[in-house]
C-alpha cells in the first residue's frame, strides 16, 4: 500500500509517519521542511503544496492509494486574514482535491481539520455547523468547505484533532512543561476544567484505523481524533509527578490572573511570548470539550491510558535534551 502524508515533518506528521512505517507501508512524505526525526529524511520530498506543478510531479511519480492530507498553516495569527496569511490552507488544500480527484489510484482521502472551527461552548449540531473565532480556525472552515465542494470520486473523511500532545511537541517542551519542571507553573484554583486532548500515539492510531476499516460509512463525514474529555489539573499533575514527583501548586484565580497580566506586559516590551499571558489563563480556566463518541465507537477506546503517554512524552523531552538546551 502507497501512503502520500503531505506535511509528514511536523509534529502529529513525524508520529504518523512512525506507525506507517511500524506497519510496512510505503510512505512518502510531501513537505516543504524537512522532518523533525532525521530517520525520516528518506521518505521526504521537499515540496510547497501551494506548487501545483511540483507536488503534481510527485502524485504522478508515486502513484499513491492513500492520501493523508496534514499540511497547513497551524500557528495562530490574528494580524492577518484566511486570504493573505493561510494560503496554505486554502490554494494548497485545492491543489491536493485537485491532484486526488485526477489521480485515479487514490482511492481514500484523510483531510487534517482542527477542532478550533468551533469555538469553545459551541457544540456542532451538524458537520457544516461552525463557530470559528480565530483566523486560522476560519482557514480551516475554507478547508473543510473546498473538501466538500470537490465532488471526489474517492472515499473521503475530514477528521478534527483535538489538543495533541505527546513527543516530537517541541513548544510543549520549551514551554509547558519546562515551566513545570522549573516550578513556575500555577494552576488557577481547583474548579475543574474539562477539556478534549488527545495524546498523539492514540490519534495516529485512530487515522490509520479509519483507512484500514474502509468502512464507507465514514465518507463525506466529519470525525473528531483525541481521547475522552479529562481535567486539565490531572493531566498537569501526572506531569508534574513524572517530572518532578510532586503534584503542581495551586493558586486562587486572582493571583494567576495578575501573573497572566505581568506576562502580557512583559511580551509586549520584549517581544517574547511569556510562560503565562491572559490568553493562556483564559485557556486554563475556560472548558473546551468536543463530541468524541463518533470516533470512538468505530475504533474504540484509545490504547494508551494518559498516565503511559505522560510516561512517553517525558522520556521523550529527557531524552532529546529540551530541558538543558
Amino acid at each position: 500500500m502507497k501512503i502520500l502524508v503531505t506535511g509528514g515533518s511536523g509534529f502529529i506528521g513525524t508520529n504518523l509517519v512512525h506507525l506507517l512505517l511500524t506497519e510496512q507501508y510505503d510512505v512518502v512524505n510531501l513537505d516543504k521542511k524537512a522532518p523533525l526525526n532525521s530517520d525520516h529524511r528518506h521518505l521526504w520530498v521537499q515540496s510547497d503544496i501551494q506548487d501545483f506543478k511540483q507536488i503534481a510531479r510527485v502524485f504522478s511519480e508515486f502513484r499513491p492509494q492513500w492520501v493523508i492530507h496534514l499540511a497547513a498553516r497551524t500557528d495562530v495569527d490574528e494580524n492577518t486574514t484566511v486570504e493573505e496569511g493561510y494560503a496554505e490552507n486554502t490554494t494548497g488544500v485545492k491543489n491536493i482535491l485537485r491532484l486526488v480527484k485526477q489521480n485515479k489510484t487514490v482511492t481514500d482521502l484523510i483531510v487534517i481539520s482542527t477542532q478550533y472551527v468551533c469555538k469553545p461552548g459551541h457544540i456542532p449540531r451538524h458537520d457544516e455547523d461552525y463557530s470559528p473565532w480565530t483566523v486560522y480556525g476560519r482557514s480551516k472552515v475554507e478547508t473543510e468547505r473546498l473538501t466538500r465542494r470537490a465532488n471526489l470520486n474517492c472515499r473521503w473523511t475530514i477528521i478534527r484533532p483535538t489538543n495533541i500532545w505527546g513527543p516530537w511537541h517541541v513548544r510543549y517542551g520549551k514551554e509547558l512543561l519546562y515551566s513545570i519542571k522549573k516550578g513556575y507553573y500555577l494552576h488557577p484554583g481547583k474548579t475543574p476544567c474539562m477539556k478534549s486532548y488527545g495524546y498523539v500515539e492514540n490519534v495516529t492510531f485512530q487515522i490509520l484505523c479509519l483507512l484500514k476499516n474502509g468502512d464507507s460509512s465514514t465518507c463525506g463525514k466529519t470525525l473528531y481524533a483525541g481521547d475522552e474529555p479529562i481535567n486539565l489539573l490531572e493531566w498537569v499533575n501526572e506531569l508534574s509527578l513524572a517530572l518532578t514527583g510532586r503534584n503542581v501548586r495551586i493558586a486562587p484565580l486572582l493571583i494567576v490572573r495578575l501573573f497572566a497580566f505581568c506576562g502580557d506586559i512583559i511580551t509586549k516590551l520584549t517581544g517574547h511570548p511569556f510562560l503565562l499571558t491572559t490568553s493562556r489563563y483564559n485557556s486554563m480556566i475556560q472548558d473546551y470539550v468536543v463530541p468524541m463518541k463518533k470516533m470512538l465507537d468505530l475504533v474504540g477506546p484509545s490504547p494508551i491510558i494518559m498516565k503511559e503517554g505522560v510516561r512517553r512524552t517525558v522520556n521523550w523531552y529527557e531524552k532529546t535534551g529540551l530541558f538543558t538546551n
